[in-house]
């Protein structure tokens, strides 16, 4: 009788394997009939109730084996039963009440915590199935996937690399670890696995763009352009390709590819303003500032309502020296974008030089309101009090500025943000905060221009009277000046490794806050540096006439009022009791060549090789005549008479005086009546030589 019902059973389960659904269930029920309590066709019944989907019943029946054999197996099937019909609670109690789990019970506790949103759980459960297993590559990816679900990056990551180390091969997994070095801001270690990635998809045109801006982000042009220029081979239409690396190509200085690729860009998407802009920075870095205009008005034209247009010809209106109008520019772009900062602080520019100084201070605010820590503003609001001779004023706000995390320098008349050296950041580390030093190692050095180095060394005699271990670091243009005129002072040559041996630093112009500069009592403000007799007899200059040296030119980029077009001066030149001699060391135009030749202006380019032989001239002469420049600060610091041409809205050390300056009691300041005109002061000055 057994072996009958034995043979029924396993006809049923047959028929079961072939899909016969019907028929075997027939015979399971007719054989559950007549008994009810057969473990095995129990089970075998439920597992065909499941195809059927009346979970409900199957799961009945299960509990019925398992009340009869408590074995934990029939627990785990009645807990698939649950995840199948989709009660994630009750496999979650169920899956908990078995005592001995399995990998596949802990994989399957895994998949319904996840369903549960139980993230922890589910990394819990996938880490038990690597006590078991530490080399099963699927669930050591999915622990990290699921700690960068928690945002817990560094757990991630360092499943992320387990991973990698059994399969190198999977690109998910590479682009995982890519963005989890990401989110980690290490764009280095992004780049390299995104390398990994590009590897197994060359042409990937995505990767390849996405890759051309990270490595426009962390500063390598270089890979970047690759990216962009294998992009282009893949799609020569892709347009963020076209357009990403025709800015690249400004550094460079490959204009002419630079500008194709604009205009290939703006065949493909001519209403998009992206191209205009490119184009616009394009010429304005060749300084072809009408061709730039034209471009910022075709912005205007293409799209009236975006505010770049209106920014850039801003731009070029403060490059035409023509504030009025880029005021104007900046107040149209305002309207559009009201809380962008760079048009705010640009507006602020244009009002400081047009002597609207509260006006300018009020937008600084503004500034400040949105962005505290706007270090080109904190600046601007610096030089103001500084220009107005509010030195406590400035002085609150003056150590922000001079931070070396983020430094401002000036660029056109405004200052710019840029990241400084890891040399200057090590330094500040250290800064001198008006401690005592009477028995500290001080260390000066400068970071920024040369004549702010000459400007500040006034005060070398003050630190060595606070400290006796003076150390001057200085660049080799002017080691030679400083080594004769600070013999009490270590003084140092400059080199890309930091100097070692200091307790405290200071910069040049940190001085004017740990010095407590009164701008009533500026010391030696008749000179104290000097050269040596035999120094100024090897460069004397012979002539009978009275002896006059010219400098027109000061750096462009930082003030573009700071140069004379050296044709402006003829009128001096004209004058027959004078022998002029230029103390600029760049390379001539042809133009300035012929008018040299003209006037027998004599060139003094070819014998100076540093400051100390610039100072040694400046001792042969009986006037200077020059812009602002470092070679201002030089003459007023070797007590020699100077006609200082200024702009009539000069930078802030000036402040607002129109003849003399407290800095310099030899400097004679000729400034200009009328923005942009020098032909009147040029005539002011003609008359003081007649």
């Amino acid at each position: 009788m057994g072996s009958d019902l034995n043979k029924l059973l396993d006809n049923a389960f047959e028929l079961h394997k072939q899909g016969k659904y019907d028929e075997a269930r027939v015979i399971y029920e007719k054989f559950l009939d007549a008994f009810p309590l057969n473990v095995d066709a129990l089970n075998l019944y439920a597992q065909l109730l499941i195809h059927y989907k009346e979970f409900d019943n199957a799961i009945s029946i299960f509990q019925k084996v398992y009340e009869q054999t408590k074995l934990e197996s029939i627990n785990y099937e009645i807990t698939k039963i649950y995840y199948m019909k989709g009660d994630f609670e009750a496999a979650f109690r169920v899956l908990n009440s078995i005592k001995a789990k399995s990998i596949e019970i802990y994989n399957l506790l895994a998949n319904v915590a996840l369903k549960l949103g139980n993230f922890q759980c589910a990394i819990d459960s996938n880490i038990e199935i690597l006590k078991i297993n530490p080399n099963l590559y699927d669930v050591v990816y999915n622990v990290s996937v699921l700690y960068a679900n928690l945002n817990q990056i560094e757990n991630s990551l360092n499943f992320a690399l387990k991973a990698f180390s059994l399969n190198n091969k999977d690109v998910n997994l590479l682009f995982h670890i890519a963005s989890l070095y990401d989110a980690l801001d290490d764009k280095v270690k992004m780049l390299e696995y995104l390398e990994l990635v590009l590897s197994f998809a060359p042409e990937n045109e995505m990767l390849l763009a996405k890759m051309g801006i990270e490595y426009t982000s962390i500063k390598n042009p270089v890979k970047a352009v690759s990216c962009y220029e294998r992009c282009l081979m893949v799609n020569q239409f892709n347009y963020d390709a076209l357009v990403n690396l025709a800015v690249l190509l400004i550094d460079i200085k490959n204009f002419d590819y630079a500008i194709e690729l604009c205009n290939r860009a703006l065949k493909i998407a001519p209403e998009n303003i992206r191209s205009y802009h490119s184009l616009f920075l394009i010429y304005k870095a060749m300084q072809k500032s009408d061709d730039a205009m034209s471009v910022a008005q075709k912005m205007i034209e293409v799209s009236p309502e975006n505010h770049l247009g209106y920014g850039c010809l801003g731009d070029i209106y403060f490059e035409y020296v023509d504030y009025n109008l880029a005021l104007e520019s900046y107040e149209k772009a305002l309207t559009l974008a009201p809380d962008e900062l760079t048009y705010l602080y640009n507006k602020a520019c244009c009002l400081n030089i047009l002597d609207c100084e509260e006006l300018a201070l009020n937008v600084v605010d503004k500034i400040l309101s949105i962005d505290a820590d706007y270090i080109q503003a904190i600046a601007l609001k610096t030089f103001i009090f500084l220009k107005r001779k509010k030195y406590d004023d400035a002085m609150h706000t003056y150590p922000l500025m001079v931070r070396p995390d983020i430094k401002q320098i000036i660029n056109g008349g405004r200052f710019s943000k840029m990241i400084v050296d890891e040399k200057s950041k090590l330094y500040y580390q250290s800064h001198w905060n008006r401690e005592d030093i009477s028995n500290k190692k001080l260390l000066l050095y400068n970071n920024d221009g040369f004549g702010d180095s000459i400007m500040f060394s006034r005060y070398v005699s003050l630190l060595e009277q606070k400290s006796n271990k003076l150390v001057i670091e200085t660049d080799k243009n002017l080691y030679d000046l400083y080594k004769h005129n600070f013999p009490n002072s270590k003084v140092v040559l400059e080199t890309d490794e930091p100097f070692k041996d200091y307790d405290y630093t200071v910069s040049s112009m940190e001085l004017l806050y740990s010095a407590n500069v009164n701008f009533e009592n500026i010391p030696f403000s008749q000179g104290w540096l000097s050269v040596p007799s035999e120094k100024i007899k090897q460069l004397e200059l012979n002539s009978d006439k009275f002896k006059v040296g010219i400098f027109w030119q000061g750096n462009k980029h930082i003030l573009k009022n700071r140069f004379v077009n050296i044709s402006e001066l003829s009128p001096l030149f004209e004058l027959s009791n004078i022998s002029f001699y230029s103390l600029d060391i760049t390379d001539k135009d042809e133009e300035t060549l012929q008018l040299f030749e003209k006037y027998n202006i004599f060139d003094c380019k070819n014998i100076i090789n540093n400051f100390f032989d610039t100072a040694a001239i400046l001792k042969n002469l009986d006037l200077l005549i020059t812009v602002d420049s470092s070679v201002v600060h030089l003459a007023g610091a070797l007590g020699i008479k100077t006609f200082l041409l200024l702009p009539n809205n000069p930078e802030w050390r000036w402040f607002n005086d129109n003849d003399k300056t407290p800095w310099y009691d030899s400097v004679r300041i000729f400034k200009q009546e009328h923005q942009a005109n020098w032909e009147e002061v040029i005539l002011r000055i003609k008359k003081e030589l007649q």
